[in-house]
């Protein structure tokens, strides 16, 4: 049956939670810690200059109602392959290269490779000493333009730092660790999740989820952690631009970030929330690593970032809209994540008005709330923006003097004074956010994947008069669809579809959920056809404490999985002292209706029908949500023109850009003629702005000869419209 995605998307928050992993990675397995004849890992103790840090920052600071937020010490240093660590030599040829670094005190260290260029092949990872957590592998595909790469924290005192090189690479590249944050703010081990930081910020702000508002629920995806220099954290927020081509700009404070080389440092993190008002955790592995600085002002408290890579559509993008009026509405509110935590709201009824913050900024320049009904702000959420009634950002946060308790006076930075006070490009953001040049002051948000997310299909082996139940038949104690005392710890749903669909998430109904502490876990699976049950396709890991008996939630994958024909999604459980208590609904049927739940015995996938396992024929509330086709992103950029000028894209489905490698003197003239040689289209383009593009639509579908006349040379192209 059909469902309404977006239903869930906006007005439920899901929960969705894995083991921690980062910024868009590539495939690729961590050796174990010990394997036969593996070396001793050396291992960096930075523990010396912790303390060195921790001393000289137990002066007294200047005051600032600024809020970032430092939260660790960053300690620089020069490790890379031929000064550190150790080689390896594996049986199959494959180098490697271990590091160990520790930090005593710290809840989480943070790397920054400052030189980072990989061949192919060659793959990054980092792990804790228990290889719980495991960001990786990075490759040659995680290069960047700058050669560096930020990643994000990994808990504890002591990470490990592993390179795996391939027989045929000659030369590994280029990699150096040069920033390691020591997180002294975190929560510890016995306080953590997931995240180090969650929790941390008061309780007088209530998780975003906390609203049923299509419009927060929407305008959130447009808000992200940011986490920089490995040791400090604010907000931003994607913004849209009158191009509407989700070119990935993210405005946050100037007092955050205003060069280039600590936007190169940042690591952006996305969808970071509770899953449900006043909930646990949520998951924190979407981010993206490095951004380039396209726009900030020492007078002004704003920057643009543009991020470094395009953002998946997993991550739920959202582009704000914009309002550079000047104008205000009645009410106004700001999402954000303070002390770094998951995304907070604070909502104020009255209209913001013009305020001074000083701090050596234009005076007059800011958004003044008075005081906020609900909600504050804190450390960490500087930069993070202020949206008028209707969803359009109209400033971001330099700080204030509110907090719970008192909650008066936060200041945000106009955006209608960052948009063109100053005339130069790299101090404003009208070049940036109106690359038409069409001189409007206002934009709606841009959902880009609004028309996807609807057209999702649930599947489900129950029928819509079948009741759900809770059975403990035969058992001495548990449930059939749990934690029992026949010990089964793997439970499946097995579904039938005809050719592929991309799976995105299932639907649980959960029936009992108790956990007895905060660190167990099961794992939400998949398996791919009905081999080898031990070995997941995907898995994702939940605390047990975060499930709630007598609900249906909706569980996230990391990304789109194609299943296809037959497969199974289920759970694995562990039976760990003292133990947790956790099952599913099912249908309860006689066998003369097909039974398609199955559970695992010596290591084989069991029917429950088969006598060996319970002998009775059910279905597991599992419902898996598919698609039948994922979205590819659209083309953003202007690729690297080597000729004259380009055309692209070429086959088009519409509009076509002519990019030119510099900008044309005089006027351009551009004509396009059929295959019959008629002249179809002639236009003339008196300016070309920089970026250096112009723009135009083909009329019909078919194959054109396209000719572009500049002063300086003339250029004959096929082009082909193919609808």
């Amino acid at each position: 049956m059909k469902q309404i995605i977006s239903f869930i998307l906006l007005f439920l928050c899901t929960l969705s939670y894995r083991a921690l992993e980062a910024q868009i990675q590539h495939s690729g397995h961590v050796l174990p810690l010990q394997y036969d004849g593996s070396k001793s890992i050396p291992v960096a103790d930075l523990s010396v200059y912790a303390e060195s840090d921790a001393a000289k920052a137990g002066g007294e600071k200047i005051p600032s109602r600024h809020k970032n937020e430092e939260f660790a010490y960053a300690i620089k240093v020069r490790y890379h392959p031929l000064n550190a660590g150790v080689w390896d030599t594996l049986e199959n040829g494959w180098k490697v290269w271990r590091l160990g670094i520790h930090s005593k005190g710290a809840t989480s260290l943070n790397l920054i490779f400052t030189e980072y260029k990989l061949e192919r092949g060659v793959r990054i990872f980092l792990f804790d000493a228990a290889q719980k957590y495991t960001l990786g592998a990075y490759t040659h595909l995680n290069n960047k333009s700058y050669e560096m790469l930020a990643v994000e924290p990994i808990p504890g005192d002591m990470v490990f730092v592993e390179m795996q090189v391939p027989p045929f690479a000659v030369n590994p590249g280029k990699l150096c660790i040069g920033i390691i944050g020591h997180d002294y703010k975190g929560n510890t081990a016995e306080q953590r999740m997931k995240d180090g930081w969650f929790g941390l910020s008061g309780d007088c702000n209530p998780d975003v989820c906390c609203y049923e508002s299509p419009l927060f629920s929407l305008v959130k995806n447009s808000v992200v952690r940011i986490v920089y220099m490995g040791k400090e954290r604010c907000t931003g927020t994607l913004l849209t631009n009158t191009r509407n081509n989700a070119r990935a700009y993210l405005l946050t404070a100037g007092h955050c970030i205003n060069t280039e080389y600590w936007a190169n440092t940042a690591v952006f993190f996305f969808d970071y929330e509770s899953p449900y008002c006043n909930g646990p955790d949520g998951r924190n592995h979407k981010s993206i690593s490095g951004g380039t600085l396209k726009a900030t002002s020492s007078d002004l408290d704003f920057s643009l970032i543009e991020l470094s890579e395009d953002i998946p559509f997993y991550y739920h993008p959202y582009f704000a809209g914009w309002d550079a009026t000047g104008d205000v509405t009645e009410g106004c509110f700001c999402i954000h994540h303070p002390q770094g935590d998951v995304k907070k709201i604070a909502l104020d009824n009255d209209q913001p008005f013009t305020g001074n913050f000083g701090e050596g900024y234009d005076a007059n320049t800011h958004w003044q709330v008075g005081d906020w009904e609900i909600g504050t702000t804190e450390k960490g959420s500087s930069g993070a923006a202020l949206f008028n009634s209707i969803g359009k950002v109209i400033g971001n946060l330099s700080g204030g003097d509110a907090y719970c308790g008192n909650s008066v006076n936060d200041f945000f930075q106009k955006i209608s004074h960052a948009w063109n006070d100053y005339p130069d490009s790299v101090r404003q953001l009208s070049y940036w956010l109106d690359p038409l040049k069409n001189s409007v002051k206002t934009m709606n948000g841009l959902d880009l994947y609004e028309a996807f997310w609807i057209t999702g299909d649930t599947l489900s082996n129950i029928q819509a008069k079948e009741s759900l139940y809770l059975s403990d038949t035969g058992l001495a104690w548990g449930y059939i669809s749990g934690h029992n005392s026949s010990l089964i710890e793997t439970f499946a749903e097995r579904f039938e579809i005809q050719g592929t669909k991309y799976l995105l998430g299932v639907n649980i109904g959960i029936a009992k959920s108790y956990a007895n502490s905060d660190t167990a876990s099961l794992k939400i699976c998949l398996w791919n056809q009905m081999s080898n049950p031990e070995v997941p396709v995907i898995q994702e890991i939940i605390p047990v404490v975060d499930f709630v008996g007598g609900t249906d939630v909706f569980i996230e994958f990391d990304s789109a999985v194609a299943v296809k024909d037959t497969f199974l999604i289920g759970f694995n459980i562990s039976y760990e002292m003292p133990m947790d208590t956790f099952a599913v609904y099912h249908t309860k049927r006689d066998c003369r209706n097909r039974n398609t739940a199955f559970v695992v015995r010596d290591e084989k996938w069991m029917p429950m029908d088969d006598t060996a396992a319970y002998g009775i024929c059910i279905s597991l509330d599992v419902k898996p949500v598919v698609y039948d086709t994922i979205p590819e992103r659209p083309e953003t950029e202007i690729p690297y023109i080597e000729d004259d000028l380009m055309v692209y894209p070429n086959p088009a489905a519409g509009e076509t850009w002519i990019a030119f490698k510099k900008i044309p003197e005089g006027k351009v003239t551009v004509k396009l003629f059929d295959i019959a040689g008629h002249e179809v289209m002639i236009k003339t383009f008196s300016y070309v702005s920089n970026p250096q593009y112009v723009a135009f639509d083909i009329p019909v579908k078919g194959i054109y000869l396209l000719q572009v006349i500049t002063g300086q040379y003339i250029v004959n192209q096929k082009v082909l419209l193919y609808k």
